[in-house]
């Protein structure tokens, strides 16, 4: 099992393209690579929040006029 979340992490953290891994119902941040921090423009603190607090408030905004 830890040989596979290895796996996982390094290939999240070296691909080119923003990815986030979320789990749960309210999407907490379990692993992000730098493309994604640096799509958020927060910063590498965003492990362990949860996505709609990591999003600007305009696109928060935006994004809960459409139902899930």
């Amino acid at each position: 099992m830890e040989g596979t979340l290895q796996l996982l992490k390094d290939i999240v953290n070296h691909a080119p393209l923003p990815i986030g891994v979320y789990i749960g119902s309210q999407l907490k941040i379990e692993l992000a690579n730098l493309a994604m921090v640096k799509t958020w423009g927060k910063g590498g603190q965003v492990i362990g929040k949860v996505y709609l607090e990591v999003l600007s408030r305009t696109f928060v905004q935006v994004f809960l006029r459409f139902p899930l």
